[in-house]
């Protein structure tokens, strides 16, 4: 009975408070990748050094990928 209770606890927590964060994390996330995005092109378009952008995108991309696997999301816009 106690590790039976102990995984509904969890279950629980996870839906009331776990899960909701992630979800407003992926959102934050979402939005940081969009204005890097945004100084990577005006970089490029520029003709402007972009490397230290790409390589905080690549990083962005990788965060937003552990996040989607980690909410069972398969496409992020």
């Amino acid at each position: 009975m106690g590790s039976t209770s102990n995984s509904r606890r969890k279950t629980v927590l996870h839906k009331a408070v776990i899960d909701p964060i992630m979800y407003i994390k992926k959102k934050q996330l979402g939005k940081m990748r969009e204005e890097l995005l945004q100084q990577l092109k005006a970089r490029i378009e520029a003709e402007l050094p972009y490397d230290e952008l790409l390589e905080d995108f690549n990083r962005l991309n990788q965060l937003q990928a552990q996040l989607n696997r980690y909410t069972n999301t398969v496409i992020q816009k």
